[in-house]
């Protein structure tokens, strides 16, 4: 069943606030020291979380800016500022002053767009950039299943855009080279290999994150027959294979800080 923008808002800071987007804060709080910055914008903050979070350490010493992709996440982020009395402002506009700090998550964004999010950026910050996103590597048990299954059920065609998944996904090389042709210095990048386990094919498809969020941009060259043929075969397919161990798919989470000049 399609779901509504809010309900996919809802659903994104419900489900894949925790379990996906803290794999990657998680690396940014243990690499980017934050409190010597006086100006923060956050680009794609989603529901809130981190920006709130970050707030909380720093206090009243910083003006934080975050930028939600809609209106429904907004609301919800700012719900979740004024039950924590938190002082970031929520907005979907972005600022038209720069910051000495911007923290862009591209965790969801598809690798086609990731030049132009990265340029909008970059025109933010006057001081240092960080961006964090999946690097190649990543999904690839889920991208060997989906090969396999699109071969069984006679859809070779269909297989090579699985392939296209696969070299889409932007390596670290190339985040660090992203940076760098945006005239950042000093780029640096930490990669860490977070795991995703369930504990079975039904439970993989039918979390929010995965067939929600994840599962329509790597389905998408399928229609809609084609797609319920794929997962149907998918889940049984991984419930196959793992004999009663639970699925783990694994994901390059990659950070990427720069200095601006």
């Amino acid at each position: 069943m399609d779901k509504t923008e809010k309900e996919l808002s809802f659903l994104r800071g419900i489900y894949v606030e925790p379990e996906w987007t803290k794999k990657f804060t998680e690396i940014f709080n243990e690499s980017v020291v934050v409190k010597k910055f006086s100006t923060i914008t956050y680009l794609n903050a989603g529901a809130g979380g981190h920006a709130i979070e970050i707030s909380d350490k720093l206090g009243d010493a910083v003006e934080i800016f975050s930028v939600c992709e809609n209106p429904d996440l907004c609301e919800i982020a700012m719900t979740k500022a004024e039950t924590v009395q938190s002082g970031v402002d929520f907005s979907t506009e972005v600022p038209m002053g720069r910051s000495e700090l911007v923290i862009a998550d591209a965790s969801l964004v598809p690798p086609y767009e990731l030049e132009e999010f990265l340029a909008d950026a970059r025109e933010s910050a006057s001081g240092k950039l960080v961006f964090f996103l999946p690097t190649s590597g990543s999904f690839g048990e889920i991208f060997s299943y989906l090969w396999e299954v699109l071969l069984e059920l006679d859809l070779p065609e269909e297989a090579q855009g699985v392939e296209r998944l696969i070299t889409e996904l932007t390596t670290v090389q190339q985040a660090e080279a992203a940076a760098k042709s945006l005239d950042l210095t000093k780029v640096k990048s930490v990669t860490k290999t977070e795991a995703f386990e369930y504990a079975s094919g039904k439970e993989f498809l039918d979390s929010p994150l995965v067939r929600y969020f994840l599962m329509p941009s790597w389905l998408e060259f399928l229609d809609d027959y084609q797609w319920e043929r794929v997962e149907k075969r998918l889940a049984a397919k991984i419930d196959e294979d793992r004999k009663e161990m639970a699925f783990r798919f694994s994901v390059k989470a990659t950070v990427v800080t720069g200095k601006v000049g």
